[in-house]
């Protein structure tokens, strides 16, 4: 099996999990995205592009003990296998660009309805 389509299959049992847990996947949800840098200015300059595209961006160091920055980046979209793969395409490129990697997604969960 390629690592795409591995990874392909985890996105959609991301999403499987989301609706067996009540998520409304025709609402707009919050998702975070994660890439991690060699430096501050590469995550930073990665960040501004984000921005123009409509994210809110965080950037800071990654874990203790490792030399890399991590951005976050969060926007509100439809949750569907053709969204996130599309999303994670730009996120894979956008870091390879500035010399990054992307680790992936998390999405909020909102059960239909809403909280009680």
């Amino acid at each position: 099996m390629k690592i795409v389509d591995s990874v392909t299959k985890a996105d959609s049992r991301v999403i499987d999990l989301m609706v067996e847990v009540g998520a409304d996947l025709s609402a707009a949800t919050e998702v975070n995205h994660y890439l991690y840098f060699p430096a501050q200015e590469c995550a930073e300059r990665a960040g501004e592009r984000l921005v123009e595209r409509g994210f809110d961006t965080h950037v800071g160091p990654s874990m203790p003990g490792r030399r890399e920055w991590c951005l976050l980046a969060t926007h509100a979209v439809a949750v569907s296998d053709s969204t996130i793969g599309l999303l994670r395409a730009a996120m894979e490129r956008l870091a390879a660009e500035f010399d990054g990697k992307y680790d992936g997604w998390e999405a909020l969960v909102v059960p239909e309805g809403g909280v009680s």
